[in-house]
Order: structure tokens, then C-alpha cells, then sequence
């Protein structure tokens, strides 16, 4: 965070990534707090067992966001996604079903069914 600084608040997919990296390290903390005050009961042993399956795969999944967080393709798809909103891939629509189309049939079907009860 420290890399980008008051930059990030337009960089949201990066800021999203620190977000899940965030929710984890709580996920993590509630996780070892919940087992360390079962450790002495009787499933303390298998509560201690479950905790550290749990964090070993979310420590993974905090390395995967960082790594993500310098090498993603962003800048790519801020850009494609702009041309997207400014109406530059229209031809990408043809051939799609209209969803006006799909609005009236599901309209005349509702109507059917409501005549023929």
C-alpha cells in the first residue's frame, strides 16, 4: 500500500486484492483465537488440527493476492473496459439476443399463463 499510496483509490482491482488479503489475516486471527481457547478440551487436539489446515491454505491464498497485486493485466483491462463504455466493441453484440426480446416474451408467457387459469 505503501507503493502506491494515495494513488490506490484509483486503482480499485489492486485495492480489492489488499482488501481479501486483509479479510484472510482476520480470517487467520479468529481462526488460531477460536482453537487456542478449545486446546484444552476434549476436541481441542482436532480443533488445533482444523485451525492449522485453515491457515496454511489462507497464508496461501495471502501470497497469491500480493503476487497479483504486481503482476495482473489491470492496466489491460481498464482500457478494454473503456472501450467497452465508449462504444468501441459493438460488433462484439451482434448476433447476441436482445433482452428487450426476452422481456416480452417473458411478459406474453406470464400473460398466458394467467388467462388459462
Amino acid at each position: 500500500m505503501m507503493r502506491y499510496q494515495g494513488g490506490l483509490e484509483r486503482k480499485q482491482a489492486i485495492l480489492f486484492r489488499f482488501v481479501d488479503v486483509a479479510a484472510e489475516l482476520y480470517a487467520i486471527s479468529a481462526t488460531c483465537a477460536m482453537a487456542h481457547s478449545q486446546r484444552n478440551s476434549a476436541e481441542g487436539a482436532s480443533a488445533l488440527e482444523l485451525a492449522d489446515l485453515f491457515c496454511r491454505n489462507a497464508r496461501r491464498r495471502v501470497a497469491l493476492s500480493f503476487k497479483r497485486a504486481g503482476d495482473n493485466d489491470d492496466v489491460l483491462g481498464y482500457r478494454v473496459a473503456k472501450d467497452v463504455l465508449e462504444g468501441r466493441v459493438t460488433w462484439l453484440e451482434e448476433g447476441v439476443f436482445n433482452v428487450d426480446d426476452l422481456l416480452g416474451a417473458a411478459e406474453a408467457a406470464a400473460v398466458a399463463r394467467k388467462s388459462a387459469s
